[in-house]
């Protein structure tokens, strides 16, 4: 698919955004725009390096709501749609191309660039990262990973992800995970950029918090305003960061010095909707997406898969653990992803092979138990207005409050799925027992937007106020989707109450 976006180039010039003419230099960004604004879908813009009037690159379908982009070598661009539910090309010119368009996605929404032709995307509703093979579009299963969201590679090869948790680690060639780096005062970590010295510069909430590759140790370099809701962060030519920011009226993006932590807004306001992404022309890092592209060797390519053998051979269950701070990053292999993540005892996170369970892997005092919901989780009222305003999950008068009861201190994600009567085509078709009916015939049709509460053990609640990514819910039927997961990543079952929005 390719289209030329002359129309939609024109229209949002009238709203102050220029076309651009001219090949991007070093030190320019590439930032993606989610959402509609003024009836026009995501855009994807260039800012000059050091700030400046933001250009237009591409915009308008089918670009609907990008969320991470990546600069290849040669000038083009890669972006993750997650509202298309597509990864897209875009060249210098502007032309818009589908490398993969919805065969496999539901919620994309971090992108990194590997060696040979690869990239690597993460599918936050799916729990998984995906390789996917820029030539032919084909998508391969690396890792599951609940909640993966922002992406980089290191200079071994590896993948680091957040999870809104902490920064995991996994080896694309066994799926195998270890935890880099969490707790305080890491909080809701969302993106990861890599140094060339290795350095890891984690965005999170309010904040972006420096990880030394050597020690493990974790510091908070920025934080405070102009940071408010950072999304996305690439490194400069120079070293210093930049990071997307989505909260400001607009938006912003903001340069923050590598040393210091002096924070500098390079551009704001009303040329931004809800800067998600951002990704740096010939940037000093190791990642060509979310660590810019100026390694001269590129990451190193990752190995074979390794297939599960006896005791003591890789990717078997005599394997022992490697700890996080481990070059080869440390875990049993696991191919394809699907094993279980456990801490041990010693504080090292390692996800044992398929089909380990806690009976066979001959560990001790680990914790292999889910959190779990000891009573269901209740409604203050199930039928209720969304509110006109505002933000989703806060605790005021309108909407409704969501109360549950935890037996251990969990992370609790709550998400918003909404009724949807089936066509007579879909009702025929899901009669057959071997049909698979995919997302038009979906009865319940997950909501962008979701809400993360840390939660102690016993009663904790939230209130909803009818909004999603600052849009009211239309009267209908919904229904949440609660999921708590332990420190240890153990996810409970999900519990689904049910409610209607009301005109």
């Amino acid at each position: 698919m390719r289209r030329v976006l002359a129309p939609t180039l024109i229209a949002l010039a009238c709203l102050g955004v220029a076309p651009a003419a001219a090949r991007s230099a070093p030190g320019d960004m590439a930032i993606a725009d989610e959402g509609t604004w003024f009836g026009s879908s995501g855009r994807v813009l260039r800012l000059p390096g050091g700030g400046g009037a933001p250009s237009l690159l591409a915009g308008g379908a089918p670009l609907s709501d990008p969320s991470a982009v990546a600069v290849t070598a040669d000038g083009a661009l890669l972006v993750v749609d997650e509202g298309a539910e597509a990864v897209f090309s875009i060249a210098p010119s502007g032309t818009v191309s589908a490398i993969v368009d919805g065969a496999g996605l539901q919620d994309p929404v971090g992108l990194a660039l590997g060696p040979d032709g690869k990239a690597y995307v993460s599918d936050r509703q799916r729990d998984v990262v995906m390789r996917l093979d820029l030539a032919t579009g084909a998508l391969t299963h690396v890792a599951t990973l609940a909640n993966a969201a922002g992406l980089a590679m290191d200079k071994a090869g590896k993948l680091l992800v957040t999870d809104g948790v902490a920064v995991r680690r996994i080896d694309p060639g066994t799926g195998a995970i270890t935890t880099v780096a969490s707790g305080a005062p890491l909080d809701d970590p969302r993106d990861v950029a890599v140094g060339l010295d290795g350095t890891l510069y984690v965005a999170g909430r309010y904040q972006i918090v420096r990880v030394d590759p050597a020690s493990g140790a974790k510091t908070v370099l920025a934080t405070g305003q102009p940071l408010n809701d950072p999304r996305a962060i690439d490194i400069e030519p120079d070293g210093d960061l930049v990071v997307a920011d989505g909260r400001h009226a607009g938006g912003a993006v903001i340069h923050v010095d590598r040393e210091t932590g002096a924070k500098r807004t390079l551009a704001s306001g009303g040329v931004f909707r809800v800067p998600a992404g951002l990704g740096v022309v010939g940037g000093a890092g190791v990642d060509p997406s979310g660590g810019g592209n100026g390694d001269p060797d590129g990451p190193a390519a990752p190995p074979d898969p390794v297939v599960p053998g006896g005791p003591g051979t890789p990717g078997g269950p005599g394997t022992p653990p490697v700890g996080p701070g481990a070059p080869g990053g440390g875990a049993p292999g696991m191919p394809g992803g699907g094993g279980i993540t456990v801490t041990l005892p010693d504080g090292r996170t390692v996800t044992l092979p398929a089909g380990v369970t806690a009976a066979t892997s001959g560990i001790r005092g680990v914790d292999f138990a889910a959190p779990s919901f000891t009573r269901k989780p209740k409604l203050s009222a199930t039928r209720f207005r969304a509110a006109r305003r505002g933000r989703a999950f806060v605790a005021v008068r309108t909407g409704t409050r969501i109360s549950y009861r935890l037996n251990e201190p969990a992370l609790v994600t709550i998400s918003v799925q909404k009724f949807r009567h089936l066509s007579r085509i879909c009702r025929r078709k899901a009669r057959k027992s071997r049909h698979r009916t995919g997302t038009r015939c979906r009865k319940w049709v997950t909501i962008k937007g979701r809400s993360s509460k840390a939660s102690l053990a016993g009663t904790s609640s939230v209130r909803f106020r009818g909004r999603l990514k600052g849009k009211a819910l239309k009267p209908g039927a919904y229904r949440f989707v609660i999921r708590a997961r332990d420190g240890a990543g153990n996810v409970s079952k999900p519990r689904r109450p049910k409610f209607r929005i009301v005109r």
